[in-house]
């Protein structure tokens, strides 16, 4: 830039004031402590305002700019940026001290506040059930750039952003609860989804949000099932084939829509996790399950579970006993079997009887027995209590003098 312009824009700059710029405008509530995230050119240290301003006229790729407006040190940061704001401001970030402007000819793109847009979530912890493969839910691979697929028994867990990150009404985006800021898109190039992070490189954030926005179609094809459609691209619909996850046009057959067709079920919330459960007047003995899923106590196993809470019946005060290795396998009495208990495996967590769930919940019964110790008791089956007789587990009725009925978590 010559002397002679850059004298002409200094003198225009103080003459006009800075929010009224032909070159430059500020959006309202930019001026304190946001920046633009995800789109920064380059990074310079100048002394003021007007400086950054300067750098970001003489580029032609930066539409605005980030500036350190409140710092201890002689020079402040001044960050020239290849985007504006967008229309909900999913790319403006918090950042104390930082201030946001961008150029006029940019500003009509963007919104007209860089106010930082609260989420609304519909859902805040669930899993996405496939209908036709019901032990499989919605998934990611790490080792393979996070492509989208249905896994056996995987128990990541996701959100609903409502509205979409394109803030039309009526739409959602999901997003990884492992992963923050995580979402599912698909590529219109290959149709595929993955997992992407609202930085992607190379990527435009208009392009992104479009690409992770779908809108819900409730029960269309089975009752209680859903189908996650392109917002962007009507009659594309988030299915598997192999496992993979990708958009597929609508077809009207049976194929399609169960590979369509997924369940909203609530992840599973645990009152303890990887445990053991150690046996009072056996106390080198554990609760176990042999070859057959025969539950016993068995001396020095090292087999853990995770506890339910509430159990599987949803009652608040209730657990059930999951086993780590074999996810989605219970303990479980039957009394049409003298009471026994084994280890059965339930199909998912909305599927399944009620006497299978009702069977696999159990009331936590802390000193009952002997303190720091604690007896189960079944949910719907008032007194009657797990002990074990010849180091098998069963069902009985009145074990209030019964050492084989006190248990232990460690």
């Amino acid at each position: 830039m010559s002397e002679t312009l850059r004298l002409f824009l200094v003198c225009s700059f103080f003459s006009v004031g800075w929010g009224t710029v032909r070159f430059l405008q500020r959006p309202p509530n930019c001026d304190k402590d946001v920046r633009l995230a995800y789109s920064v050119l380059s990074t310079h240290d100048v002394y003021n305002r007007l400086q950054c301003y300067l750098k970001c006229l003489e580029d032609p790729a930066c539409l605005s700019f980030n500036f350190e407006d409140v710092s201890d040190n002689k020079t402040r940061v001044c960050e020239l940026n290849s985007r504006i704001v967008d229309k909900r401001g999913n790319n403006m970030e918090a950042r104390e001290g930082y201030a946001y402007y961008e150029k006029a000819d940019g500003f009509g793109k963007g919104i007209q506040s860089c106010s930082i847009t609260d989420k609304s979530y519909v859902y805040t912890n669930i899993q996405l059930q496939s209908r036709n493969f019901p032990t499989y839910y919605f998934s990611y691979d790490t080792s393979a750039s996070d492509r989208a697929k249905i896994l056996l028994d995987d128990r990541k867990t996701f959100r609903l952003l409502r509205p979409g990150l394109t803030g039309e009404e009526g739409t959602v985006s999901i997003e990884s609860n492992d992963k923050p800021g995580h979402f599912f898109r698909y590529r219109a190039d290959t149709n595929a989804v993955d997992l992407w992070g609202t930085d992607p490189a190379s990527y435009s954030p208009e392009t992104f949000y479009e690409d992770a926005t779908f809108k819900i179609r409730y029960g269309t094809w089975f009752t209680g099932y859903l189908g996650f459609e392109a917002a962007y691209n009507p009659e594309k619909y988030i299915s598997h084939g192999n496992y993979l996850l990708s958009v597929a046009t609508f077809a009207d057959t049976s194929g399609f829509k169960n590979n369509a067709a997924f369940k909203i079920v609530p992840a599973p919330t645990y009152l303890y996790t990887g445990i053991r459960m150690q046996s009072q007047n056996y106390q080198s003995h554990y609760l176990s399950y042999d070859g057959n899923n025969y539950c016993y106590i068995i001396s020095g196993d090292s087999k853990t579970f995770n506890i339910w809470s509430p159990g599987l019946t949803g009652v608040a005060g209730t657990v059930s006993i999951e086993s780590v290795d074999k996810p989605h396998w219970f303990f479980r009495y039957k009394i049409s079997n003298s009471a026994y208990t084994n280890l059965e495996y339930r199909p998912s967590p909305a599927q399944g009887s009620s006497n299978f769930d009702e069977e696999a919940t159990f009331i936590i019964r802390q000193d009952i027995l002997y303190s720091g110790w604690f007896a189960l008791e079944a949910s719907t089956m008032s007194n009657y209590y797990l002990r074990h007789t010849g180091y098998r587990m069963y069902l009985h009725h009145n074990v209030h003098t019964s050492a084989d009925a006190a248990y232990r978590f460690v």
